[in-house]
């Protein structure tokens, strides 16, 4: 089903193509249903007259769990004006920010709340690591371009987050979004892992088809750093 929406991104959305850079959440039992190296940008233009700024962004994680184990998540963001937006009817189409992801075959039911970077370059995930971050310069469920999606994998405190277990979904499993206007449902077509430094910019694109994204940590994980080496990148399309 496709939701009925408002308006485009808030001006604080970025330009064409935004770029982030670094690691997110993750787990253990690397999978690899996508192994496809992509170029990474590590600034954009998003069209004549349109300045991007470079912004480092910094994912602050929460305590990790003693028998899990947690880590310090390093983003890089391209964060640029918004782009033109012709008058298509992709535009006419109301746009509001995610409010709840339920993917049934992993049992998520859980919150969305909107972040962004702070003027230090850090975004921080919510505290609580059962709800999960909406990269609000991004764009909105039922508009163009890529809703970004990140949230912690565990906690020494409260346990294993919210994406714990986002490894492990398969290919074409089903899954909402939930906003203001109603439902909008995807399926899961590519898992990939990237090296923590190597997320492509594309990604984040909001001039790109109707997507979801969700991203954390997993791979090996460095007890010497204390963090996980790579990011895996789970990608939805709507249906």
């Amino acid at each position: 089903m496709t939701m009925t929406n408002s308006h485009a991104p808030e001006p604080s959305a970025q330009g064409d193509t935004p770029g982030v850079h670094g690691s997110v959440v993750g787990g253990r039992h690397r999978r690899r249903h996508d192994r496809r190296r992509r170029r990474v940008w590590p600034f954009m233009l998003s069209g004549v007259g349109v300045v991007a700024v470079l912004v480092g962004v910094t994912m602050v994680p929460s305590e990790p769990n003693a028998n899990l184990s947690a880590q310090t998540q390093t983003l890089t963001s391209v964060v640029a004006a918004p782009p033109v937006v012709d008058a298509s009817p992709t535009a006419m189409i109301p746009q509001y920010p995610p409010s709840k992801l339920i993917v049934p075959s992993l049992s998520i039911d859980a919150p969305v709340d909107p972040i962004e970077t702070r003027s230090d370059g850090v975004l921080d995930p919510p505290a609580d690591v059962s709800r999960i971050g909406w990269w609000s310069p991004g764009a909105r469920p039922a508009g163009p371009g890529s809703t970004v999606l990140t949230a912690h994998v565990d906690s020494r405190v409260q346990g294993p987050g919210v994406f714990y277990h986002l490894r492990d979904v398969e290919m074409g499993a089903p899954l909402e979004v939930h906003t203001q206007a109603g439902v909008v449902r995807y399926v899961v077509t590519s898992m990939t892992e990237y090296n923590k430094s190597a997320l492509p910019a594309e990604l984040f694109s909001i001039s790109s088809e109707r997507r979801l994204v969700m991203i954390t940590c997993g791979g090996k994980f460095d007890a010497s750093t204390g963090n996980y080496e790579q990011n895996i990148v789970v990608t939805a399309t709507p249906v």
